[in-house]
């Protein structure tokens, strides 16, 4: 005869009773700042704001006013490295200038760390991150 054996009968067992630390639920780690990490076009985006801003730039791409539209490149800085979530190139005037963008909240734009990050990709690469 086959009994049925389920969790819950040995959460309720004495032995399950002498261990229940061993039974608290397993849940998916909760973003930080309570964003929600979105997949579209084969790329990760850490909020639904980055990923809806990667569909306008990318609509840009395909009209030609930005090019080589970058997500998640990597800058080295003395200190750190620095990840901005979008880079591109934008016709302004006729010449292609080199833009950073980085989506942030009002709350993360004030974080310290973010704050010395920009101050040094200002200071040692000359590069202004763009902030939308």
């Amino acid at each position: 005869m086959k009994s049925s054996f389920t969790l819950s009968i040995l959460q309720k067992s004495p032995c399950g009773k002498l261990n229940q630390h061993l039974f608290k639920e397993v849940r998916e780690k909760k973003a930080k700042y309570k964003n929600m990490k979105v997949e579209l076009d084969g790329q990760t985006f850490d909020s639904k704001k980055e990923a809806r801003r990667y569909v306008y730039l990318r609509q840009l791409q395909q009209i030609g006013e930005i090019k080589d539209l970058r997500h998640h490149q990597v800058f080295k800085l003395s200190v750190c490295d620095y990840e901005a979530d979008f880079t591109y190139y934008h016709a302004i005037n006729g010449k292609w200038t080199f833009i950073v963008e980085d989506v942030k909240s009002s709350f993360t734009a004030k974080l310290p760390v973010y704050k010395l990050k920009k101050k040094l990709m200002l200071e040692e690469l000359k590069i202004y991150i763009k902030e939308v």
